[in-house]
Parts: structure tokens; C-alpha cells; sequence
């Protein structure tokens, strides 16, 4: 549900900040967007925050702590930018087309949430990092997409160019055993969608490395999980696991 109306036309929002600005008032939901607009490529549903930073943010990722859901996700360039995968609702893994991302990106906006993983296997509540990008671009025909004028707080992306299983400049991160989900990775991961090395005794789960860190909002991992334990790195090594990690562009 959701449109913009124009000169007593109505059309289909191209992305949730458009409906958020025709519409404010709009709760966090699911709502259909068209983002090449009119006699292009079919609406489709996204999953719009509403609420962070002023909302308008769209769902282009979610990877959740159980590799069986993550598992589909990891695959080559043409998987990543030509098929969108699962449900954008809460609760499910998740992947929007790469090929629609640089619709997706008017603001310059890139935000990363994390709902921390605790030792009783729930989950904590959401930390938001933003940084700030001037675009993303996918070039299909090369094989590849990359983030330009990235600029950040925390290392939220670990460099410009997406490195998938058979393209990219992290093959590490993006293949087995690793198991790495396409992402932006340059020299392995600080925001890993899923990886296991060394980390997880049992299988890949994402993870990161700086929610000890303040967010946008200034609330750090103990905040967020309300005193209860968060699941650290089996060997360690800093790193924290995440029940449910998503990425959103503006």
C-alpha cells in the first residue's frame, strides 16, 4: 500500500524516503515501490524504516544468525544483481537485486542494523550505524558494483568494491569455507553478513567487530541488551554475533 499522487495522477512511490516525504506520518512496514518508475520493471514490496534519522531508509539486506536462512544468500555476481531473494518482513533472510540498489541511494544514505545475539539465544535491541556515500554503482556487463565517496564513523563497509563468490577483491570473505554473503569487502570484514574462520565452532553467523562503539543514537551494546550477555566470538577475537543484521540505503 502506498502511493505519491501528482497533478491527480497517482503512481507508485519509487523508493520508501519519496513515500515517507509525500506521506510522513507513514508507520515502519511493507510497502510496494517501483524505483525506475512507470513501464520498467514491475512494482515490487521493500520493507521501509520509517522511524531512523527521519526514516525514508529501504531494505536491501538482512542476514539472520542461522545459517540455514543466511545459506542462500552467498553466490555469484549475476545471483547478486539479477534475483531477488526471500521476504522482506522482519524475521526472514533477505536480499533485494543489486541492479535496483543504485535507485535506491537519492540521499546518499547507507545504514547498517544490528540486533545483537545473546548467550540465551534471543536477541537485543537494534544498534544503528550510518555513513555516508554519494552513490552505489553497479556496472552488469563487468561484474561489478562498488560504493563511491564512502564516508564513516565506524568501518560499517570494509571498502568500495563488492566482492561476491566469483568477482571482487576479497575472495576470503566471499568464499568457503568462510562462507562469506556478497558484500563490501576489500580485506575481510569489521560488518561480516555472515563468515566463520576461526570464530564459530558450529557454522557462519554474522558478526561484528565495534558495537561496543556508540551508534547513531549513542547507545552501545551494553544499552542495548539491557544487561543481559551478548554472544562473543567462540576463539576471542572480538568479534560479536548478530541474531539479525541489516543493511538499508536513502
Amino acid at each position: 500500500m502506498g502511493g505519491v499522487c501528482e497533478a491527480q495522477h497517482c503512481r507508485v512511490a519509487r523508493t520508501c524516503a519519496e513515500l515517507n516525504a509525500e506521506l510522513p506520518g507513514l508507520p515502519t512496514g511493507r510497502y510496494q515501490i517501483d524505483p525506475d518508475g512507470p513501464g520498467g520493471t514491475d512494482p515490487f514490496d521493500a520493507w521501509c524504516d520509517m522511524t531512523t534519522d527521519g526514516g525514508g531508509w529501504t531494505l536491501v539486506q538482512r542476514t539472520r544468525w542461522a545459517n540455514a536462512q543466511s545459506q542462500v544468500l552467498r553466490g555469484t555476481f549475476a545471483q547478486w544483481a539479477d534475483t531477488s531473494v526471500g521476504e522482506p518482513d522482519p524475521g526472514n533472510a533477505y536480499r533485494l537485486a543489486g541492479i535496483h540498489w543504485p535507485e535506491l541511494d537519492a540521499r546518499g544514505g547507507l545504514m547498517v542494523v544490528h540486533r545483537l545475539r545473546t548467550t540465551g539465544g534471543g536477541s537485543c535491541a537494534p544498534l544503528s550505524y550510518i555513513a555516508t556515500i554519494a552513490s552505489v554503482e553497479v556496472d552488469r556487463p563487468a561484474q561489478s558494483a562498488s560504493v563511491t565517496g564512502l564516508v564513516q564513523t565506524v568501518p560499517i563497509a570494509n571498502g568500495a568494491s563488492l566482492s561476491t563468490t566469483d568477482t571482487g577483491p576479497d575472495q576470503v570473505c566471499a568464499n568457503a569455507p568462510n562462507f562469506g554473503v556478497p558484500w563490501f569487502y576489500a580485506s575481510c570484514c569489521s560488518t561480516c553478513p555472515t563468515y566463520q574462520g576461526a570464530y564459530w565452532l558450529d557454522e557462519p553467523h554474522p558478526m561484528v567487530s565495534y558495537t561496543t562503539t556508540p551508534d547513531f543514537f549513542g547507545k552501545t551494546e551494553t544499552q542495548a541488551c539491557g544487561g543481559q550477555a551478548v554472544r562473543a566470538s567462540d576463539n576471542g577475537g572480538g568479534y560479536r554475533g548478530v541474531d539479525s543484521m541489516e543493511m538499508y540505503l536513502r
